[in-house]
């Protein structure tokens, strides 16, 4: 514990040994004028004693204030995987990196914590052990008593480095420690390394500089009843308030879900209808077999022509031109449907619930059911006349 203290034993601000001195001087002055017998300033010794001792205990209190205003930050070892294939003088470089970067934060509000106190506290077993417990930065900025503590480790996976930064700790005001930001970036060598601190970890440390709630919003978050969200948690609460389940960054409802996991079904708009493309797939099929039964008929000739048989090929023609034309325009309801229906969808995952979004989102319904009309119906009349040209080839 005595260890874990040693942080505290800081150089008082400027401010405070300019005053001390000021007040110093004051006294001084206070004797000299003694020495030049002017009786409104005379003072006996023990006077003098009590002045000396109210002196120190007035710097004492006023440095007590500053270091009270101040919070601690502290930068951890670094650590590094076998696989890294790093020396343990570059692990301290890399502290020595983000030292350096946590050295300039503003001296009236934070001091930065010795390194060699550091590591006189957790020591080298105790260090890798919480690590290994999976409680590394949070554990070991508690035990060193700190209000902000850092950590930058390397690891290989796959043959690739990654570089991972923390920054972990209490803001001003509040009562529950967090993790402020980290990131964890693939890099080649440790020159990459050395760059990714000196580009990435100013902009986390200037981020305790701030009020909470300047941090949030800094962040791209939004601040709300002294939370800091982001825009994924307040749509996924918007969603269980309105008693759907959030999944994969889309909000569905029970019949959505059970709709997607039903074979051949598709959910559009708020209805769980068929999807299309086996349909179309058979179709085509259906019109590929007929036109090559057509060609192979060509050299076939009635034994006894009769009307019928002159009309046999105009009417065989026409049925599968009417066939193709309608199978095309299914195509294209079908794909007007799908580009509808991801506008639709775009609408649905970020919800405004003004006037424009509701208008877009009814218009996008409504394409959509439409598209999928025509679709069926081309489908079918489609079918109909295929059919009717393959039975030419019968009678």
């Amino acid at each position: 514990m005595l260890k874990a203290k040693k942080h505290l034993r800081q150089t008082p601000p400027a401010g405070i040994i300019m005053c001390c001195y000021l007040v110093w001087k004051a006294r001084g002055c206070i004797f000299r004028s003694e020495d030049k017998q002017l009786s409104i300033f005379t003072i006996n010794s023990n006077q003098e004693k009590s002045m000396n001792k109210a002196i120190w205990i007035l710097c004492l209190l006023l440095a007590s204030l500053a270091f009270a205003q101040r919070q601690s930050v502290v930068v951890l070892p670094s650590l590094a995987t076998p696989e890294t294939k790093l020396t343990p003088k570059q692990k301290e470089l890399l502290t020595e990196e983000v030292r350096t970067i946590a050295a300039k934060l503003p001296s009236a509000g934070f001091f930065l914590m010795k390194q060699d106190e550091v590591n006189e506290v957790l020591g080298d077993e105790a260090f890798v052990s919480a690590c290994e417990e999976g409680t590394c930065v949070g554990q070991l900025v508690k035990q060193l008593q700190a209000n902000f503590g850092a950590r930058c480790d390397a690891y290989a996976v796959g043959g690739q480095l990654y570089l991972k930064f923390e920054l972990y700790g209490t803001f001003k005001g509040q009562n529950e420690a967090q993790t402020i930001d980290q990131f964890n970036d693939p890099v080649k060598s440790f020159a990459d390394m050395q760059a990714v601190i000196k580009k990435k970890v100013p902009a986390i440390f200037n981020m305790i500089t701030k009020s909470p709630q300047d941090a949030c919003v800094a962040g791209g978050n939004v601040w709300e009843n002294g939370v800091c969200k982001t825009a994924e948690q307040i749509a996924m609460e918007f969603c269980q308030s309105e008693g759907k389940t959030w999944i994969n960054g889309a909000c569905k409802s029970r019949a959505q879900i059970a709709c997607e996991a039903t074979a051949g079904r598709k959910w559009v708009g708020e209805e769980c209808v068929p999807s299309l493309p086996s349909s179309a797939s058979q179709q085509s099929v259906a019109s590929s077999n007929a036109i090559k039964s057509a060609v192979e008929d060509v050299t076939k000739e009635p034994s006894n022509p009769g009307v019928w048989d002159r009309l046999r090929w105009p009417v065989r023609i026409f049925a599968f031109t009417a066939a193709a034309y309608l199978g095309a325009n299914a195509v294209y309801n079908h794909l007007e449907a799908k580009d509808k229906l991801d506008k639709l969808n775009d609408l649905k995952k970020d919800p405004q619930l003004d006037e424009a979004w509701i208008k877009a989102y009814k218009d996008n319904t409504d394409a959509v059911r439409k598209s999928e009309l025509r679709r069926n119906i081309c489908v079918g009349a489609a079918g109909v006349f295929a059919i009717g040209g393959i039975f030419t080839f019968f009678f």
